[in-house]
């Protein structure tokens, strides 16, 4: 069976006239000659739409060099702009890092109706809700969003954990191992490669890993590790002092018995062994306690706590702070409502972090420059965090208690026009809806604390400002109305690297800043200097601000793309203050382009997609993001896990690529050269494009 292949030219629109037709590789040899603009309007003979020069080009493709036995690739690698369009797209993922974050009871909006299959297409979405079981023809909900799920029930032996904790790290280690599908720790990857080593430095921990039940753990309930502050008594200016605990539940004693004797005796022989045959009993727990030991613990039938110093003081026994978690009736859960909160979260392994009181103890003794940068970084009374695995999705979640009760998110979602920036085909898009009164008065004390640190006044940052933009500070304050949307369609490969498709813009609050800036840069020369780099900034017919690349722009200047994003996509952006996914085809797609190594595409596989949401609610902010993976039965953990090792592996990965030289071939027909214009002029459209005649 044959196949054949028609090639469509493509026009040029120059000065009111048309010329072509080119091949995309002409398109793009005249834009590397200079005969070519990349911002020449330009479209294909079969439609009447028009694009631009950049978009409708192709790279020409360069010969592969021929291997020889003697010759190994040279490490020259060719210049690359992609960290521009990186740094472009860091800076608005770093608005969102300083505010991600919703509150535990806010539901995703009620979605439209079910799209069409057409619909569902274009959005590279499943939007399989419910499968029906036949024998009863009644819906079977699968993979219910993690809201939904029942949490794990509080665990009694949260009451010994100090009411005055600074910090609780909590792990399932039994949900964990059953999860990943591994009968023991020592059988995981990241451990089995070192298992000599393990082995070498601490038999115990290594026997521990082999077979975690001897213990005598009970590994199906939470175990939590803390720290505490506990300075010298009658020294509460020593600055801080940590004290690291655990907290357990035991399911048998005896086997913890042992267990501990062994730790004991490795550590101090015989004396040890002598230590453990003299242990107390009282109220049911078996306590050790020396000065001879940099940690004391005790144990019952139920429980264990065990508290050590990193750097323990001469003479110093641990017996008050152990007793007082052991005879602890309500603890830090009864003390600190958002820890309850906390424990009730979803979680494999989790994290909970008193800010607050973390900040008061940094701010005597030696400690307080430590207490007065953290005071600057965030006012939060707690932050906390977690993890949770399940069949076919992952889900992280990112917790804020603000001291103030507000936060710089909005409770709302994205607002028109910014999401009709938003392409369904993007394989990255973000969104973020902004409290800017809150923004504005952050930024305005931020200046003014860190300012005279950097040497740098009032003055002297609008005379930076005003020489680099044309706006001062307060100016820069009052250009931004509050939304900010971008989006990373994909990478395409070209002749100076690789070319990431970007499209963000943000709402204006002073149309007439925006234009004053705009005009600032094009006279400073900062347009074309973006220009060179790919990229472009303007104002869209609808008053958004936009930053794109060149191929972009017809999109950036009518403020919407042709085809906007729909259904969940679209109620995901609009249902919270920050919002956005990563397809993960797309991205895969992407990281082949950029030459990623095969192994990493290999872990990308099972992924469908990545999303996030997040807004905020009576001054508690929370992020969560789901990791989606194709098949709704696959191991999330283990999946999680191989592409984090892949990922840690990159730098490792990279090999340096050959130098390529590119063969002369034939220039392109003949085109006028373009007239250099002042920067800023506006290109007369053709007929039938946006804004041109009829």
């Amino acid at each position: 069976m044959g196949w054949f292949i028609v090639r469509v030219g493509f026009l040029v629109h120059r000065d009111g006239q048309d010329y072509g037709p080119f091949t995309p590789e002409q398109l793009q040899e005249g834009l590397d000659a200079g005969n070519l603009l990349p911002t020449d309007f330009c479209r294909r003979e079969d439609q009447t739409e028009w694009s631009t020069a950049a978009l409708c080009a192709t790279p020409v493709p360069a010969p592969k060099p021929e291997p020889t036995a003697t010759s190994s690739p040279s490490p020259t690698h060719a210049i690359s702009n992609t960290p521009l369009y990186i740094g472009a797209t860091v800076i608005l993922m770093g608005l969102l890092a300083g505010w991600l974050l919703v509150r535990n009871d806010v539901k995703m909006p009620d979605l439209p109706p079910e799209k069409t299959a057409a619909q569902t297409e274009s959005n590279g979405t499943k939007d399989i809700i419910a499968k029906i079981d036949t024998r009863t023809n009644t819906p079977v909900v699968t993979n219910p969003p993690i809201e939904e799920q029942q949490p794990h029930l509080l665990s009694t032996n949260a009451k010994h954990i100090p009411a005055d904790a600074l910090a609780v790290f909590t792990v399932r280690a039994g949900d964990l191992l059953k999860k990943a599908g591994y009968e023991q720790p020592i059988d995981i990857p990241l451990l089995a490669n070192h298992r000599e080593a393990i082995n070498e430095m601490s038999p115990f921990t290594a026997d521990l890993l082999r077979d975690p039940e001897s213990v005598g753990l009970d590994l199906t309930k939470p175990i939590h590790f803390f720290v505490q502050h506990l300075p010298p008594e009658g020294n509460a200016s020593a600055g801080f002092t940590p004290l690291i605990g655990v907290v357990a539940s035991v399911f048998d004693s005896n086997a913890l018995e042992v267990s501990l004797s062994r730790l004991v005796e490795a550590r101090l022989g015989g004396f040890g062994r002598q230590m453990m045959n003299s242990l107390k009993e009282e109220d049911g727990w078996w306590t050790l306690n020396t000065n001879r030991l940099p940690l004391a613990f005790a144990y019952s039938k139920r429980a264990m706590v065990l508290v050590m110093r990193e750097t323990p003081r001469p003479g110093e026994s641990l017996a008050v702070p152990l007793n007082a978690a052991v005879k602890s009736t309500s603890g830090l859960s009864a003390a600190q409502p958002d820890f309850k909160r906390h424990l009730d979260e979803l979680a494999d392994a989790s994290l909970w972090w008193n800010a607050q009181h973390t900040r008061k103890v940094l701010a005597v003794g030696e400690d307080a420059g430590m207490g007065a940068l953290l005071a600057e970084l965030t006012d939060a009374q707690t932050l906390s965090t977690g993890v949770f695995f399940e069949k076919g999705a992952a889900t992280w979640f990112l917790h804020q208690q603000s001291a103030e009760g507000a936060t710089a998110v909005t409770g709302k979602g994205l607002e028109d026009p910014l999401p009709a920036l938003v392409s369904s085909r993007a394989a990255l898009a973000i969104g973020l809806s902004l409290d800017m009164p809150a923004v504005r008065r952050w930024l305005t004390k931020l200046a003014a604390k860190f300012g005279p640190q950097l040497n740098l006044t009032p003055q002297k940052i609008d005379e930076l400002l005003s020489s680099a933009t044309g706006l001062n500070f307060a100016q820069w304050l009052a250009l931004p109305a509050g939304g900010i949307t971008a989006t990373v369609n994909d990478v395409q490969p070209g002749t100076t690297g690789s070319k990431p498709r970007l499209l963000a813009g943000l709402t204006v609050a002073d149309s007439a800043l925006a234009d004053q800036l705009l005009k600032h840069l094009s006279k400073s020369g900062i347009k074309e200097e973006l220009a060179r780099s790919n990229l472009t900034l303007l104002k869209s017919n609808n008053g958004m601000l936009c930053l794109c690349t060149l191929d972009q722009q017809v999109a950036a200047q009518q403020g919407r793309v042709n085809d906007p994003v729909l259904g969940k996509r679209l109620a995901l952006l609009r249902g919270h203050g920050v919002a956005g996914w990563i397809d993960a085809r797309r991205a895969r797609a992407a990281a082949e382009t950029l030459g990623s190594p095969k192994a990493l595409l290999d872990a990308l596989l099972p992924f469908e997609e990545a999303s996030f949401s997040g807004t905020e609610k009576a001054g508690d902010m929370r992020l969560s993001i789901r990791f989606g993976l194709r098949e709704p039965t696959d191991n999330s953990l283990r999946a999680t896990l191989e592409l984090a090792r892949q990922l840690a592996d990159l730098p490792e990965n990279r090999q340096p690529k050959p130098v390529i030289t590119l063969t002369p071939t034939p220039a392109p027909p003949s085109i006028p050269a373009p007239i250099p214009a002042p920067v800023g002029t506006p290109i007369a459209p053709p007929v039938g494009a946006p804004g041109g005649s009829k």
